[in-house]
C-alpha cells in the first residue's frame, strides 16, 4: 500500500499519510506532539491545487495513488512551513517515482 512520508529537515520523519481500512485518506501515523499539525497539513493539502493542477481531495477513491502523488508533489515543491521547518514528502510503496523538489 502506498503512503506519503512527511519529513522535516530538523525533526526527520513527522507523519505518514495514506488510506485507512475504510478507504479514507488520513494521517496513519504521526510523531508524538505533531498530531494537530499533521492533521491541519493534510486538510490544507487536499484542498489546494497540486502542481499537476488537480485538487487532491476532488479525486480521492479508496487506495487511489494519484491523490498521494499529488500530495507528495505539493510537499516537495512548496515545502510548507510548519513549526519553523519546511516540510517535504515522498511516496513510499507506490508504482512510480516523484522527483524531489531540491534544486
Amino acid at each position: 500500500m502506498a503512503t506519503v512520508e512527511v519529513e522535516g529537515p530538523d525533526s526527520g520523519w513527522v507523519a505518514t499519510l495514506g488510506y485507512d481500512e475504510m478507504g479514507a485518506l488520513t494521517v496513519l501515523e504521526v510523531r508524538d506532539g505533531w498530531e494537530y499539525e499533521a492533521r491541519d497539513l493534510l486538510a490544507r493539502l487536499i484542498l489546494e491545487p497540486a502542481p499537476s493542477g488537480r485538487i487532491p481531495g476532488a479525486h480521492i477513491r479508496p487506495n487511489a495513488e494519484e491523490p498521494l502523488y499529488d500530495l507528495a508533489e505539493s510537499l516537495a515543491r512548496r515545502k510548507p512551513e510548519v513549526r519553523g521547518q519546511r516540510l517535504t514528502g515522498h511516496v513510499e510503496g507506490g508504482s512510480r517515482a516523484v522527483e524531489s523538489g531540491d534544486d
